[in-house]
């Protein structure tokens, strides 16, 4: 496919799929320079840009979804997103936003709902890897997660907010550690315990809404160990679990090994 000035000059230089615009297109302005390239596939545009001549990207470029709508838009510097970019829904509103160095994410960036509605702020390093503070919201702006990275780690005191409780506590080295608590929506302790960088340690807790416990056992490296007991709303136990290792031992003080040779 040609297209052409008047003066004869080539204008626009690509491939065509039957009679469809398909792969690469350049184009040229009248001294024959290339001043910028497009993509398509099946004669829809689907992003245009600096093409050079051994496929490098280079400079302004842009995508759009089959609607003609900005996907996203930014620069190349041989071949490799730089400075700052933006991301699109398919509505048009904003998905993400934020800068690359050395085809790496850098500083800040924000992510967006498709109603606009900030998602979550975070920032990078220069290595790519997320480091400072970084805050999630649901998509009516309420916090929903709240903590700081360093060198792509969660380190430092830690919150979310998890389906129907929030979970509060610190990580080293992105493993949980320390004292863990979580909360249901009204305040009330819903469990606490204890990791040591990642690991479950020593007396583990939970509690039903209105305060009674509702399962108490403990670890011994890592896995549960001795016994586990269960209870109801009314404080009335349920179950009790006997472990050996991280193995069950009795349930209800029957061994596990005699139910199995009964059956």
């Amino acid at each position: 496919y040609k297209e052409y000035y008047p003066g004869g000059k080539i204008k626009l230089v690509g491939g065509l799929n039957g009679s469809l615009k398909t792969g690469i297109y350049r184009e040229y302005d009248t001294l024959g320079n290339l001043i910028n390239g497009y993509i398509y596939k099946d004669d829809t545009l689907i992003s245009e840009g600096m093409i050079l001549f051994d496929g490098t990207y280079q400079g302004v470029w842009k995508s759009y979804y089959p609607s003609g709508k900005t996907k996203s838009s930014g620069t190349y510097v041989n071949g490799m997103p730089n400075d700052f970019w933006v991301y699109y829904y398919a509505n048009g509103r904003k998905e993400q936003e934020g800068k690359f160095r050395n085809n790496l994410p850098f500083g800040v960036w924000n992510w967006y709902y498709p109603n606009g509605q900030l998602k979550r702020m975070e920032s990078y390093n220069a290595y790519g890897k997320l480091e400072g503070m970084v805050t999630e919201y649901d998509s009516l702006g309420n916090e929903i997660a709240k903590g700081e990275y360093y060198d792509g780690q969660q380190e430092g005191s830690w919150f979310y907010q998890v389906g129907d409780h929030t979970e509060v506590g610190a990580f080293t080295v992105g493993q949980p550690d320390g004292v863990w608590y979580h909360y249901y929506k009204n305040g009330t302790l819903a469990f606490t315990g204890v990791f040591e960088e990642g690991t479950p340690k020593g007396k583990h807790t939970w509690y039903h809404q209105n305060g009674i416990r509702k399962q108490t056992g403990k670890y011994v490296g890592g896995v549960p160990h001795g016994v586990w007991r269960t209870y109801d709303e009314m404080g009335e136990e349920t179950e009790e679990i006997q472990y050996k290792n991280g193995e069950i031992y009795k349930i209800n003080g029957f061994k596990v090994k005699q139910i199995e040779e009964t059956n």
